[in-house]
């Protein structure tokens, strides 16, 4: 593959995370290829959601639903009654599963559109020529889908259920995650992408916030971590082998080797960067060079008087993982843009207690630069960047948050 000509995959393979051994998973019926879906287990089942498929003619984007049956080893599409609600279709959405209840909630997500433009041509008969242009759309809604149904109350399995929204939602974004913790969904980061007046290049805005959605209420509020100054990162300097043995998250939870399993990342095309992808692995592999691998705590920025004037934090990112384990939230890479010229592939790993949120804490440093390592603190000892809930409620019943348009690219 180059630039132009790349693949979308429809393989399904499984990891043994006593043995670390790579088995493909051999079964029909699959969803088709694709990029930018998501996956989820709940109970016994995977579910595959969205994606698009691009053949640099055309872009197509999902809304389809497949399920593969762990006990039988076979893949299902889930097929809803004609005239039931269902998510529109949309790639980089994220997803969380409750098996208690055995429902899959999903957020957000992202598509492009084509929009008529009218623009001037002096060398043709007519002077306004209507021309077909790309335009990106950041959804805001939240799906509940059934995979099991429920007889008493006449619920179908498969039936998605637009949730309703009130409270202070996330701002607009596309390429966050989320955790299911405690009857709530906690999203964490993303980029918000706008077009350039001249429509060839995009304005990112990366998010670092986390904000959570009760879900038995319907209510969004920003979700405040705490700053503590000199907070150590007491698994960074134990970990020599950095993230790349697994063993921080083994210490983090005092667990073994299969206690937590972080998938994958991703990586936006730019529309306004000319570079080549040598050019960018080349520039990454320069700077993770820099970084040793297993570094020690995040540096901490000090005050006038000397002392410690800041905690650490993740730098704001896009297409990062999360995972749970009890109440802890564990965040690993992403992608983030510190300049309007650079893109750095971040490896670092994080932590965070959602129950007590009472600061972050670094257990891989990575390659994430210094100055985003940091968050400044106020004189009262908060993080200046902390997102305060809102005063203002918005509400909502079934409507779709699919107007707010933007440009950018699939997750």
């Amino acid at each position: 593959a180059n630039q132009s000509q790349f693949y979308h995959y429809r393989d399904l393979w499984c990891l043994d995370l006593a043995t670390y051994v790579w088995e493909q998973v051999q079964a029909k019926n699959g969803p088709s290829a694709r990029s930018g879906h998501r996956m989820v287990h709940c109970r016994d089942r995977l579910l595959v959601f969205g994606g698009f498929f691009d053949n640099l003619r055309d872009v197509k984007y999902y809304n389809d639903a497949h399920v593969f049956d762990l006990s039988l080893y076979q893949w299902h599409k889930l097929v809803t009654a004609p005239g039931d609600p269902v998510p529109q279709p949309r790639s980089g959405c994220s997803l969380a599963a409750d098996p208690a209840a055995g429902a899959v909630f999903l957020y957000g997500g992202y598509y492009k559109k084509k929009v008529a433009m009218q623009q001037f041509d002096s060398h043709k008969d007519k002077a306004a020529v209507e021309e077909l242009s790309e335009t990106g759309v950041e959804f805001r809604d939240t799906w509940r889908l059934d995979l099991f149904g429920d007889s008493a109350s006449g619920v179908r399995p498969g039936s998605w259920t637009q949730q309703k929204k009130s409270g202070a939602p996330p701002s607009s974004r596309s390429g966050c995650s989320m955790v299911l913790n405690r009857g709530r969904l906690v999203v964490f980061g993303g980029v918000h992408d706008e077009d350039t007046a001249d429509g060839d290049g995009l304005v990112s805005e990366f998010y670092a916030d986390a904000h959570s959605y009760t879900i038995e209420t319907g209510r969004w509020r920003a979700l405040a971590v705490e700053s503590k100054p000199g907070k150590p990162a007491a698994l960074a300097a134990a970990d020599s082998g950095g993230g790349e043995g697994g063993v921080a998250s083994r210490a983090a939870e005092g667990g073994d080797a299969t206690s937590l399993l972080a998938l994958g990342g991703g990586r936006r095309r730019n529309r306004n960067r000319n570079d080549s992808d040598d050019e960018d692995v080349a520039g990454a592999a320069a700077l993770a060079a820099g970084t040793a691998a297993g570094a020690a705590e995040p540096p901490l920025a000090e005050s006038e008087e000397g002392g410690a004037a800041s905690a650490p934090a993740p730098c704001p990112r896009m297409n990062h993982r999360v995972a749970l384990k009890g109440n802890t939230m564990y965040v690993y890479g992403g992608l983030y843009e510190p300049e309007e010229s650079s893109e750095i592939t971040l490896n670092d790993m994080w932590s965070v207690d959602l129950s007590k949120l009472d600061g972050w804490t670094c257990l891989h440093a990575g390659n994430a630069p210094e100055d985003a390592l940091v968050r400044e603190l106020s004189d009262d000892g908060s993080s200046s960047d902390d997102s305060s809930e809102g005063e203002g409620e918005e509400e909502e019943s079934g409507s779709s948050d699919s107007e707010d348009e933007t440009a950018g690219s699939p997750s």
